[in-house]
Parts: C-alpha cells; structure tokens; sequence
C-alpha cells in the first residue's frame, strides 16, 4: 500500500473540510412564485434553478427574494437610486435592503416597447444581483422584466 506523505495528506484533508463547510447558494428559487400579484418586476436564473428568485410590486413598495432558504421581504433603498430604463441599453441601479442583508442590482434594458405599440406593456432587462447576506456574497446574473 502507497503512504500518503503528511503534506499530500494535509492537502487532502483541507480539501475535504473545505468541501463539506463552503456555504451553499444564499440566493434560491422563491417558494411563492406567485406571491406578488399583477404589475410587478421578475428575474430568474438559470444558475439558481427554474423559476423567480425575485418578484417586487411595479412600484417596488415590497421586494421579495429568497435568500438562505426563506422567501424575504426587502425594502427598497431609494437615496441609492440611479438611472432609469426608458430606453435600450440605459442601466437602473437599486438597493434593497432587509436585516443583515443588502442587495445591489444593476439593471439594463434590452427591450422596450415601441412608440406605437399599444399592446406592449412591459420592459426586458438583464441584470446583475450582488447579494451580502449573513456575511456571505453570491453575484447573479439574470433576466427578467418590468411591466403589466
């Protein structure tokens, strides 16, 4: 049988620990898909799994994601508030923040609806999601839409 030296075993066993200790995603799939009704903002990911990891009203007075296995309820920091998605390529940035957690997006438009089109009721965007929760960071990047 080959001996493993103490420094190739060492190595092995950091390893190991490190495997079985590393925190799991912080930002999952919302259990209540549906928990905000009608206008409302949407972002999903495919790296988090199928369905929403994000939902807020259209005037974004309750934001709702699911961070460390509980849906959780965020308010909108609006003194962080930049930008706006009027038109293709502008970027928004929001904060949101709940206890111990803290949530950067920024968001750009990759489809609005034209001048004439009546029918268009909503905005596409990709964003990127930087979440600080129980000091743990994860950064998502996601699609999603604004609208009715």
């Amino acid at each position: 049988m080959r001996r493993l030296s103490s420094l190739s075993f060492a190595a092995l066993f950091t390893a190991a620990a490190a495997a079985h200790s590393a925190p799991s995603s912080i930002v999952g799939v919302l259990k209540d898909q549906g928990a905000i009704d009608g206008c409302s903002w949407s972002a999903e990911a495919p790296a988090i799994g199928k369905g929403l990891f994000f939902l807020a009203e259209y005037d974004q007075s309750d934001v709702l994601m699911n961070l460390l296995g509980a849906d959780v309820h965020l308010k909108r920091n609006t003194a962080s508030t930049r930008g706006a998605l009027k038109r293709m390529g502008e970027t928004l940035r929001e904060v949101y923040e709940g206890p111990g957690i803290r949530v950067e997006v920024s968001y750009t438009a990759i489809g609005i609806c034209g001048p004439k089109d009546t029918e268009c009721e909503d905005t596409q965007f990709k964003a990127v999601f930087k979440v600080d929760a129980g000091g743990s960071e994860q950064t998502i990047v996601a699609t999603g839409d604004v609208g009715c």
